[in-house]
């Protein structure tokens, strides 16, 4: 029987974090936690920013390799903490580990970014009110909540979702609070996914932004790389801090069609 690979290695017993030479930006440096539930895994950088990317169902990032997220167009790479949730628990069975394992590294940056897709990109959301120096979170197409109670309408993931025992994780913006800055990503010809951008704007702070790309569904990520926009507007969020209104002036510059809401609007109305 084929053995399966998580994280780059076999599933083991969990194994502290330890430090090894860098062998340069963009490689493989450390393997944080690997058990049977979670893994976490550090990259160096050249920057003094951290992007925390949460991988999907599929254990990645959709189909877009991990390093495509840290990378920029000059060519610097961020450090990245890469965190799968094994379990594709909507991080009810990770979330205090993940916390617990990222909380003592990341003050060492200036600025911390989480990203994901999907299942990562309700992670995205999630960790954003928890872990420290977190300025933003880049969420492309996630959910509000996998719970039936919460989301009635949701018929996707069943398989992992009915193996969720203890609800400790309710939905993506538990205790959110307008220190970092939410910009999600949705297509507008997924219907599946609108009844959880609609709970998005619900719940949103005062600094969450909403983009939905007309001309895609639940690959928002993948569309926007097609179109040669995706480490653009990375750039435009992780490296330059120009947040929503610098990703609204690039999606016009470049003529992609969408719409724009953000909660600071919505609440003055």
């Amino acid at each position: 029987m084929a053995r399966l690979f998580f994280c780059g290695i076999e599933p083991g017993p969990p194994r502290p974090y330890r430090l090894a030479l860098s062998p340069g930006p963009g490689k493989l440096k450390t393997v944080i936690v690997d058990n049977d539930t979670l893994c976490i895994t550090f990259t160096p950088g050249d920057t003094d920013t951290a992007v925390v990317t949460f991988s999907g169902i599929g254990l990645a990032i959709g189909d877009t390799p991990q390093e495509e997220f840290v990378k920029t167009q000059q060519g610097a790479v961020h450090a990245q903490f890469f965190v799968i949730d094994k379990a594709r628990s909507w991080y009810n069975a990770t979330a205090p580990d993940i916390v617990s394992h990222l909380t003592p590294l990341l003050p060492r940056y200036r600025k911390v970014v989480t990203l994901g897709n999907s299942m990562g990109g309700f992670g995205a959301a999630y960790f954003a009110f928890r872990l420290p120096n977190c300025r933003a979170a880049i969420s492309f197409v996630p959910q509000f909540s996998v719970r039936r109670a919460l989301v009635p309408k949701e018929r996707r993931w069943r398989e992992y979702r009915t193996k969720i025992g203890a609800w400790t994780v309710q939905h993506a913006m538990e205790q959110a609070n307008d220190d970092p800055e939410l910009l999600l990503f949705f297509g507008a010809q997924e219907p599946r996914d609108l009844e959880h951008l609609t709970l998005f704007q619900r719940h949103a702070t005062k600094r969450t932004s909403i983009f939905v790309l007309e001309e895609t569904r639940h690959g928002a990520a993948r569309y926007l790389k097609q179109h040669g926009q995706l480490r653009p507007l990375l750039d435009t969020v992780i490296l330059r801090d120009e947040g929503a209104e610098g990703v609204e002036r690039l999606l016009k510059h470049h003529d992609v069609p969408h719409t724009f809401w953000t909660g600071s609007a919505a609440s003055q109305q």
